[in-house]
């Protein structure tokens, strides 16, 4: 699996998978990202919160650290709640921002799943 930016149709696409992210823009929050993540015919949409770090020593260019949270998976692909959030963070990680990975040295992301309540 392997994700490109597609910067003519804005989007984040794996040709193998077909699966694909689409920015959708920010919110009235800063750091806070709408996105949605394509595969199998499915919208999922998601917010992801963007933390920009200084860059390192031996780089002009800046970090990004994407933390995402809860995904809107459909009640039948819950049990690819794991394989999805493992494909949105390749997904993540090759976007960058707005479609701009270039411009970054490093790009992580990583899925914090809600805490079961009790």
């Amino acid at each position: 699996m392997v994700f490109m930016n597609d910067y003519d149709n804005r989007k984040t696409i794996d040709d193998e998978t077909g699966a694909y992210l689409v920015y959708e823009g920010g919110i009235n929050y800063p750091g806070m990202e709408r996105f949605s993540f394509h595969w199998n015919g499915v919208k999922m949409e998601f917010e992801a919160q963007r933390k920009l770090n200084e860059p390192g020593d031996n780089s002009w260019n800046p970090n990004i650290h994407w933390k995402f949270f809860q995904i809107d998976i459909p009640h039948n692909m819950q049990d690819q709640r794991d394989e999805i959030a493992n494909m949105i963070k390749q997904a993540l990680e090759a976007h960058g921002y707005i479609y701009k990975r270039d411009r970054y040295e490093e790009v992580t992301a990583e899925f914090v799943p809600p805490q079961n309540k009790k």
